[in-house]
């Protein structure tokens, strides 16, 4: 587990191996999606993160990950729709709404991106 943003591809072997042999167990594939994210490997951190979703495990945390995964996929009307939806399951948490804020900007959205770091501020 030490090994997902050091040696990533390490990391994903040997996680790989351990969900093999345990696919219920959710810790063992959220550290391997921040693996694959360590690696720009963002497709497939992406379905590690939706199977923990699938199965309700995805903690405020991970959604931070997978929100910032598919951002860095391009898919940005999807990771909106997660990191908002992180935003209003936890709202005194406020890594989803800096995540939202790059999500904006990337959009070229530039006020709401201010509008959401305001916020932040506030909070």
């Amino acid at each position: 587990m030490s090994a997902a943003r050091t040696n990533p591809d390490l990391a994903i072997t040997e996680l790989t191996a351990v969900i093999e042999e345990d696919p219920g167990l959710f810790m063992a594939r959220r550290t391997r999606a921040v693996a694959y994210a360590a690696a720009g490997r963002h497709d497939l951190a992406i379905a590690d993160l939706r199977v923990l979703d699938k199965e309700g495990q995805l903690t405020p945390e991970d959604a931070i990950v997978l929100g910032d995964n598919l951002r860095s996929a391009g898919r940005l009307e999807e990771a909106s729709l997660i990191l908002e939806r992180a935003g209003r399951e936890n709202p005194t948490f406020t890594q989803p709404l800096i995540s939202l804020a790059e999500v904006r900007i990337q959009e070229h959205k530039y006020d709401d991106a201010v509008a959401l770091c305001e916020r932040v501020l506030k909070m």
